[in-house]
């Protein structure tokens, strides 16, 4: 970044590294000597004036006399009964499966991240098993791709080695007779049954018994290898991320009850448009912006139909729900101009609404 801001301040990067970063980096150590200790705050200290000029290091103090007044509240929310007992399913089923001490922390932040779905909503752990098969699926398309290549490569190969030995045999094989043509198929089956001599002398010295075939007299031959071909179908098909499907229908999937943390969420939506409010929602997770999002769409939906056809869990939360017009969604793969959009639309204190 100071390379952006001030080209050539800094010098190259071994000069950089030769005079700042090693030096300041040797005078950290425990066994760092009094001279490196003294060369460190040497360098520290004119690395630091050298990026005064350019630098500014600002924290909240500076701008908070401009800020107006903020009150922060942490609020627990209960779990719902379903929560509850996905919540305890996993813990005791699913947790610290890994007993690797140098895999552990990376198990606890998949725990971590698996328990978070959970307090989000159920649905959440929908949208983690649809991305999971989606990854297996393209992950089998890119082997069969590369099968595929691979045996065409093969092919190309052979075709060449094929042409290169076939084609000096073949202005012999014009000028020879029919009667070399019989020697030759006669040939051919001879060496035919060498083969399938060596073929079984070779699978008996292996220890091995032949493979054996499915006949009238020996119908269930080969059924056991048939079952193990399916039981490693099934095992390849098996999506570990779905352990919540036996506890949680997929119809519950749509059930704003089953979180707390949406219910608390929507009825604060309810209040600011009551008293023509905004309201801002951060989250770390897209999937939770992708779950607040389906029930907005759930929301405006059911606003829609008649009173006869409507859904009661949802007929308490009212409004319209439309992308760009009563809400807006900014994450990673938002544009800059759609950002921008978004935000003067947004922070125009004239119209409480994007319509």
């Amino acid at each position: 970044m100071v390379q952006f801001v001030k080209p050539k301040l800094l010098g190259t990067y071994n000069e950089y590294m030769n005079r700042f970063v090693n030096p300041i980096t040797n005078g950290q150590y425990t066994d760092s000597t009094p001279y490196d200790i003294q060369l460190m705050r040497k360098r520290a200290h004119v690395l630091h004036k050298l990026l005064d000029g350019c630098v500014q290091r600002r924290d909240y103090a500076v701008l908070a006399p401009f800020l107006p007044p903020k009150l922060e509240f942490v609020v627990s929310i209960k779990l719902t009964p379903l929560q509850v007992t996905l919540y305890k399913y996993y813990m005791e089923t699913q947790a610290r499966k890994q007993s690797d001490e140098t895999k552990r922390a990376s198990v606890l932040f998949a725990d971590f991240q698996n328990l978070q779905r959970i307090w989000t909503h159920p649905r959440v752990l929908r949208y983690n098993s649809d991305r999971y098969e989606y990854m297996q699926q393209k992950k089998r398309d890119m082997e069969e791709s590369d099968e595929e290549s691979e045996g065409s490569i093969k092919d190309f190969l052979d075709d060449e080695d094929s042409e290169a030995e076939t084609t000096p045999d073949e202005s012999e094989s014009e000028s020879e007779s029919d009667d070399s043509d019989d020697s030759r198929k006669k040939s051919k089956k001879n060496k035919g049954k060498k083969d399938s001599k060596k073929e079984e002398k070779a699978s008996s010295d292996k220890g091995g018994a032949a493979p054996s075939r499915r006949t009238r007299n020996n119908p269930d031959a080969g059924a056991d290898e048939e079952d193990d071909d399916v039981q490693e179908v099934e095992q390849k098909n098996e999506n570990p991320t779905e352990w919540w499907m036996s506890m949680c229908p997929e119809e519950e999937l749509n059930n704003l009850e089953h979180s707390g943390k949406l219910q608390v969420l929507f009825e604060i939506l309810k209040e600011c448009e009551a008293i023509g409010d905004k309201l801002l929602v951060f989250s770390q997770s897209l999937y939770s912006l992708d779950v607040i999002e389906h029930f907005l769409a759930l929301v405006d939906e059911n606003t829609q139909r008649d009173d006869d056809e409507k859904d009661t869990e949802l007929d308490k939360y009212q409004g319209s729900w439309s992308l760009g017009l009563d809400y807006f969604r900014l994450d990673g793969s938002t544009t800059i101009e759609n950002r921008n959009t978004a935000c003067k639309v947004f922070n125009d204190a004239k119209n409480p609404r994007a319509r």
